[in-house]
């Protein structure tokens, strides 16, 4: 499995650390709990946070061993900077426009929050935000979705009255 198809899945779950933090490993994988887990070691404020395994990873990370983005020579996991360069370049070439690994973050929190029906409180435990006002911030949204939800508002009483005291208000 590609180590951009791996980061893709895993958007929440910044396999990408920072510099000083440890990568993710095998035996951070929990596949036979339930339900399946990654151990994210080591995150902000030297917090470790449990995650669930997208499903479609689970056939490529069984019998896995080893650094989850092992480097080519086999020598130890790839760098943070080269993980995050390979798979920028993958999604540019895939898309036609730039793509950071930074974007799939906020991707999988606007999923997640569309998906969820909007629970930031769960969507914010899953990337490991300790503040819901930080997951907010990552969560985007369409025009398309504000139209269909505008749409979907209809008027009750409080909006006609309301309607009728400003058509006097402004002599309509």
């Amino acid at each position: 499995m590609s180590a951009v198809a791996l980061t893709l899945a895993c958007g929440h779950a910044a396999p990408r650390p920072p510099a000083g933090r440890s990568p993710v490993d095998s035996n951070d994988l929990h596949l036979d709990s339930e339900p399946p887990i990654l151990v994210v070691r080591g995150g902000k404020g030297g917090k470790d946070r449990v995650v669930p395994v997208h499903p479609t990873l689970l056939p490529f990370l069984r019998g896995h061993s080893g650094w989850l983005f092992g480097s080519a020579h086999g020598r130890g996991h790839v760098e943070p900077k080269s993980l995050a360069w390979q798979v920028s370049r993958t999604l540019s070439k895939a898309g036609g426009q730039r793509y950071t690994t930074h974007q799939l973050r906020h991707f999988f929190g606007t999923e997640a929050a569309r998906w969820s029906g909007g629970n930031v409180v769960l969507v914010a435990a899953l990337m490991g935000h300790a503040n819901t006002n930080t997951t907010m911030g990552y969560i985007g949204w369409s025009p398309a979705e504000g139209a269909e939800v505008v749409g979907k508002i209809t008027a009750g009483p409080a909006d006609d009255e309301f309607a009728q005291r400003r058509r006097r208000q402004i002599g309509a």
